[in-house]
């Protein structure tokens, strides 16, 4: 008679975990069938509650740590988030009184303010703090590690005009490896 109603909680716990997709009932179906299993042999009500109570723990307890991972929800970051930390230079200057200033980083010009209010000049390397709607807050780094913008497109074009110079190609490099 146990078995039915062992059978029906865990048709119950399972219904409760499709409609809330987050894993909060499923070790008490595996608990209630496994206690199904000891009613259908026979045991007392009082060791079938036993048996559900700790097959659900073991279960939760050996199943948690992988679930988990698995449906992961931690907030991945969007392009915009991921520009916090980096460096960038300075293109026009910051002046937060006047609301004008853009710095270049990974491509594009990003509108900015000063983080402490100072103004920071053109070509000095920042630091993003923290993005307030589509502006970057900044604050100059001390020791630069980015060289300035036109210092690094220079030598990419010197190297262009060399390689056109000499008639070199990487596919004609590439041809005479193959030979």
């Amino acid at each position: 008679m146990y078995t039915i109603y062992w059978l029906i909680a865990v048709g119950v716990f399972l219904l409760v975990e499709i409609l809330t997709l987050g894993l909060t009932s499923i070790w008490f179906a595996g608990g209630a069938l496994v206690a199904s299993f000891t009613a259908f042999l026979g045991a007392p009500l009082f060791f079938q509650l036993i048996v559900f109570i700790v097959v659900t723990c073991v279960l939760f307890m050996l199943t948690r740590p992988w679930a988990q991972r698995f449906f992961n929800n931690s907030v991945e970051k969007t392009n915009a988030e991921a520009l916090i930390g980096k460096h960038a230079i300075v293109k026009n200057s910051i002046d937060n009184k006047r609301g004008k200033g853009t710095v270049f980083i990974n491509g594009m010009d990003w509108s900015a303010r000063s983080v402490n209010g100072e103004e920071i000049p053109e070509e000095t390397e920042v630091l993003i703090h923290e993005i307030q709607g589509v502006k970057l807050v900044v604050e100059p780094v001390d020791e630069p590690v980015v060289e300035p913008v036109e210092n690094l497109e220079e030598p990419v074009e010197e190297e262009m005009q060399n390689e056109e110079s000499e008639g070199i190609s990487d596919n004609d490099e590439e041809k005479q490896e193959e030979l």
